[in-house]
């Protein structure tokens, strides 16, 4: 069953679903020379209108699990993430170079160097969830799992 036409020759980088929606990542190729550029596109799985998140994604990864898609843009010359949610229909940057390290649950997983957060589609909001550096993390089966220097931990998403 096709879903939508896409252009084989468009289709650029990573293709992500949580079972509902569908989300893909196609070159842009009215861009400033040496300039990456990718637009981010979404539509649920059960049918409908292809929705336009972003024209201006500054790598072709897209990540979706739970309703949240996430994907990087350029701002202030540093990579950050954007994130969209299903419930929300709203697209929010995360702050300047942050970037965001998993998504599952309904929740995106991001660190901005000095703390790890998360942020609900539901809601929109974020919270520090691991104050200082940590690295690995990921969010499964409603724990957050990092390591450190010394090991291996887990916290629980909510």
């Amino acid at each position: 069953m096709k879903l939508a036409d896409i252009g084989l020759d468009q289709l650029c980088g990573t293709l992500a679903t949580d079972g509902v929606t569908v989300a893909w990542s196609q070159a842009q190729w009215l861009v400033t020379p040496g300039t990456p550029s990718y637009r981010i596109k979404s539509m649920p799985l059960a049918g409908g209108a292809v929705t336009t998140l972003d024209t201006a994604a500054a790598t072709p990864t897209v990540l979706l699990r739970g309703g949240v898609v996430a994907w990087h843009v350029l701002s202030s010359d540093k990579i950050t993430s954007k994130l969209w949610s299903q419930s929300q229909g709203a697209v929010v940057l995360s702050p300047a170079g942050s970037t965001v390290s998993s998504v599952n649950s309904g929740y995106a997983l991001y660190s901005d160097g000095t703390s790890t957060r998360t942020w609900q589609g539901t809601t929109g909001a974020s919270t520090v969830r691991i104050e200082g550096a940590v690295s690995n993390t990921q969010i499964s089966n409603n724990w957050i799992y990092f390591t450190t220097g010394d090991g291996i931990y887990r916290i629980p998403l909510s």
